[in-house]
């Protein structure tokens, strides 16, 4: 597994933004082990969706197993494919993601943002 896990300040930081913005749904691109997805999902509002997107199979069985584990598999869907295609079909931010956190590499988060817009809802200024 990579080392590129969110460190456990960091994990608090993400729990408190996504409940301080009152996000009812997340997307998540790339899940790795889980626990940022725990942290995503433990700041939803009630009733709110975290949609996990996992490149890796044995990654996305292990952050399923985890976020499970850890009382929130009843919020959390975990889909598994390269997120270039499957950001645009992700059924549980079919209405728009209030926001989406990613820790892949610089490089690749580039062409996911772009495909990401197209889920997202922004709040009307």
């Amino acid at each position: 597994m990579p080392d590129i896990s969110v460190a456990p300040g960091y994990g608090r930081l993400l729990t408190m933004l996504v409940a301080a913005a009152r996000c009812k749904a997340v997307l998540e691109i790339g899940a790795l082990a889980g626990y940022s997805g725990i942290c995503l999902a433990r700041g939803l509002t009630e009733g709110g969706k975290l949609t996990s997107l996992e490149l890796k199979p044995e990654y996305a069985k292990l952050a399923t197993a985890h976020i499970v584990e850890a009382g929130y598999g009843d919020c959390a869907e975990m889909i598994v494919g390269g997120c270039a295609g499957v950001v645009r079909q992700a059924p549980g931010v079919g209405g728009g993601a209030s926001t989406f956190f990613s820790s892949m590499p610089t490089k690749k988060i580039i062409r996911t943002i772009s495909n990401a817009r197209s889920v997202l809802r922004f709040p009307e200024r």
